[in-house]
């Protein structure tokens, strides 16, 4: 327990075709992490690296995040 962990999500065009497969992964870790104990950041990457989100231990922010 007690761990910061990003995720980090390519979101450039040739990973179109995939994006969902990501945000559909990157939500269940979100769902299974045990965010009660652990915090989760999310960083997005295509031309340009961008941290979407610092850590957090609120569930429903990070999947904001990652839905939007």
């Amino acid at each position: 327990g007690n761990l910061n962990i990003d995720l980090v999500a390519d979101i450039s065009g040739s990973m179109t075709d995939f994006i969902g497969d990501v945000k559909l992964a990157t939500n269940n870790f979100a769902e299974n992490i045990g965010m009660n104990k652990n915090k989760v950041g999310l960083i997005s990457f295509a031309d340009f690296i961008n941290r979407e989100s610092d850590f957090t231990n609120e569930k429903s922010a990070i999947q904001s995040k990652i839905n939007n």
